[in-house]
């Protein structure tokens, strides 16, 4: 009878175990496209970071091979409720040897450190309109990087964001300081016209006779 209870329980601690295995395997969510898939592993995998503002963070499912272009998703279920994806994780797609584009939705508002650090194929990334800061090491590493498209949005860049991305088109680099420079002209000649007519309104007002004066 001790035999028996011994065997069923060792019996059931395997069918536990081989199904979480499963249950960590078989992530069936948003392919590489966010579409709903079956039998195919999600190459993403999400985790809440808001009950309340209903928002979540993304990462790479190291289980999944992840490789070719991927299209994160602004949105994600998990349990039954929806979450906006607002956040790229530390170490998002570190290592990622076999991606080489990346889409990322405009919901997303911050990117963490060395979230692409690694990717050794990676050619082409956008960056969404909103992104304010470039953290350490974000693209690091990123040798055949050659496109970033950055917003305007974008406030700070980190000096190690881009280290070791040796083939990024110098092209794009110079057209954003030339965006830069531009807008800075623009605002540099508002504000020289604005000064200018407030000196001809000074003059007029010193050249008018008193007694004709009706301002």
């Amino acid at each position: 009878m001790k035999k028996f209870i011994s065997i069923l329980l060792m019996a059931i601690v395997c069918i536990f175990y081989s199904s979480n295995a499963i249950a960590q395997q078989e992530i069936y969510s948003e392919n590489a496209t966010g579409e709903n898939v079956e039998k195919s592993l999600c190459p993403f995998l999400f985790e809440v970071l808001s009950e309340t503002e209903l928002t979540a963070k993304v990462s790479a499912n190291r289980v999944a091979k992840i490789e070719g272009e991927i299209i994160i998703p602004d949105t994600t279920n998990i349990n039954g409720k929806t979450y906006k994806v607002t956040t790229l994780a530390n170490d998002a797609f570190a290592g990622c040897e076999g991606l080489t584009k990346v889409t990322l939705p405009t919901s997303i508002s911050h990117i963490g450190e060395r979230a692409f650090i690694g990717c050794k194929s990676l050619k082409e990334c956008n960056i969404p309109n909103g992104i304010t800061t470039l953290a350490a090491e974000t693209f690091a590493e990123c040798e055949s990087l050659v496109t970033v498209v950055i917003p305007r949005s974008m406030e700070t860049i980190d000096h190690s964001a881009f280290r070791g991305c040796n083939n990024l088109d110098e092209a794009t680099q110079e057209a954003i300081v030339k965006d830069y420079i531009n807008t800075i002209y623009i605002v540099g000649a508002i504000i020289v016209l604005i000064l200018i007519l407030f000196l001809i309104k000074r003059i007029k007002r010193g050249r008018c006779p008193k007694k004709n004066c009706t301002e």
